[in-house]
């Protein structure tokens, strides 16, 4: 009887500790997607300037809301990166841009632009993006859409 009466005690004691608002939201969910990786160019030459935009989403259905929303790259191949910018005023914690509050419906985007590597002619500059609820509250339903990757050519025409 001891051993249940403090197994409930604690429950209903972690429960109160809580923010208002942290039960609701844990059986709630964001849909984060990367909608779309654009490219400054088509191709690229060796030693060239290239711009990546990538771009998330919270779907919803719910806010998130104290959550860290990170889009974070990854997998780069044939280029040598030389800044990175987050919007909305948020700075980057590179590889990642760390936003806060995204409510539902609305979008960020990071931007990467570096130099593709001179010895790599005839192959891809490559880089992959994704996105992620580094607080993990509001859980993602649908893990498939949260990543994308990009190709550009390195090409001696460019």
């Amino acid at each position: 009887m001891l051993r249940r009466t403090v197994g409930v005690v604690s429950f209903t004691l972690a429960a109160c500790l809580l923010a208002p608002g942290t039960a609701a939201r844990a059986s709630g969910s964001s849909d984060l997607q990367l909608v779309r990786i654009r490219a400054s160019d088509t191709a690229v030459a060796p030693g060239g300037r290239i711009r990546f935009v990538a771009v998330a989403r919270n779907a919803g259905p719910d806010d998130l809301v104290n959550d860290s929303l990170d889009i974070t790259y990854s997998r780069v191949r044939h280029l040598d990166i030389t800044s990175v910018h987050c919007s909305d005023g948020v700075s980057p914690d590179t590889p990642s841009c760390e936003f806060g509050a995204v409510p539902a419906g609305d979008s960020v985007r990071m931007i990467v632009v570096g130099h593709a590597r001179t010895a790599t002619y005839g192959t891809n500059v490559r880089i992959r993006f994704c996105v992620s609820n580094e607080a993990a509250t509001a859980p993602d339903p649908n893990h498939a859409n949260d990543c994308l990757a990009a190709a550009v050519p390195i090409s001696a025409d460019s």
